[in-house]
């Protein structure tokens, strides 16, 4: 009972999803024809490239300190880090273009 009540939950959220995309999205949700023009585009944008560079700037400062200090981290450690940082500096940069209102 314990299998089926967590493969249950587990699943629910996906499940529903999908039902929802496939039965109601259609005829509920219309597309934007002006999607790529909305100011929230244009600030997703700025955000995320900004934070690339932001992040490769980043990995290769840590690259460099970790070739001088020696350092042992694992890999799963330094992608992780990379992915917290690139979603951090992009929600910054997000609500810093949001706020700027430009």
């Amino acid at each position: 009972m314990l299998s089926f009540g967590v493969f249950t939950a587990v699943a629910l959220g996906p499940a529903l999803s999908l039902s929802w995309l496939l039965l109601v999205s259609r005829y509920t949700v219309s597309l934007d024809r002006h999607a790529g023009e909305n100011v929230e585009n244009l600030w997703i944008t700025n955000a995320t490239s900004g934070a690339g560079t932001d992040t490769f700037a980043a990995c290769g400062i840590a690259l460099a300190a970790i070739a001088v200090t020696g350092l042992d981290i694992s890999g799963t450690a330094a992608l992780g880090g990379v992915l917290v940082l690139m979603l951090v500096d992009t929600g910054v940069r997000y609500l810093v273009e949001k706020r700027r209102g430009r």
